[in-house]
């Protein structure tokens, strides 16, 4: 029941905020990641409406208290034709280098508002103060933080997108815009091309593994429990078996 439910939410997440078409993901982990120039190469495609990489990273917050908390980084230019993620102040378009998008409960927690500034701490050392230039509401493929890619570069981190979300350009049909995609992706190795169906089942499906190890955990749990049966019933009739025979030693009829 809980992995219906979470596979429902994954779903309806994921029908909400990402409003494009395809995905190219990485194909297992460990690779990495996507090369940024994955991005571009579909960018230039005529099929292809818009191709935003989004990449992942960890800073050090300055604000009210210091905590650590990851953020993600995006195209300004093209993520806002692929996501929706509830803008509430501002817009992702307008995001600069020197900008942050916060979360609307991240910014209540730490009292901030569009126009105030946060210092964050990158890793590569730098601390660098920040204007809050937008705020939004759905954090859940969000995040807390929100920077662009100018900002991400110059933070000493991994360049790599953790995927590319894709939109085919209006009058476009799937099957034409699905060729033209994996015309490029294909030369990436680590590459895999989903639809967008195919991706939301495929995150749906990640719960998948929760149930299995649940399904394994009351594997064993039955497992165990017959032994201690049988081992409860064995020891029930050796012990009465020594009592009966006592019993009939000391001249106790069977019927008594």
């Amino acid at each position: 029941v809980m992995s219906a439910s979470m596979k429902n939410w994954t779903r309806d997440v994921f029908d909400e905020q990402f409003t494009g078409d395809f995905v190219v993901a990485t194909e297992g982990e460990g690779f990495g990641g996507l090369s940024p120039q994955l991005a571009s190469d579909l960018n230039a495609l005529p099929e292809v409406d818009s191709a935003t990489g989004v990449r992942a990273g960890v800073a050090r917050v300055h604000q009210r208290d210091t905590s650590d908390t990851t953020y993600v980084s995006v195209d300004p230019a093209t993520a806002g034709r692929v996501f929706d993620v509830g803008m509430i102040d501002g817009s992702i378009e307008a995001l600069t280098p020197n900008g942050v998008l916060l979360d609307d409960d991240e910014a209540a927690d730490r009292h901030l508002g569009v126009g105030d500034t946060l210092e964050l701490t990158f890793l590569d050392g730098t601390t660098r103060e920040l204007t809050v230039e937008g705020m939004y509401t759905e954090e859940t493929l969000a995040g807390p933080l929100v920077i662009s890619h100018a900002l991400n570069e110059q933070s000493g981190s991994e360049q790599l997108d953790v995927s590319v979300y894709i939109a085919k350009a209006g009058g476009v049909s799937d099957a034409a815009a699905a060729a033209a995609i994996a015309g490029v992706s294909d030369a990436y190795p680590n590459a895999e091309l989903q639809s967008r169906g195919e991706y939301i089942d495929s995150q749906a499906a990640s719960l998948d593994q929760l149930v299995n190890l649940m399904y394994g955990l009351l594997g064993l749990a039955v497992i165990i429990a017959l032994f201690s049966i049988a081992n409860s019933v064995a020891l029930s009739i050796h012990e009465r078996t020594h009592e009966l025979g006592l019993l009939r030693a000391v001249g106790m009829t069977r019927p008594q």
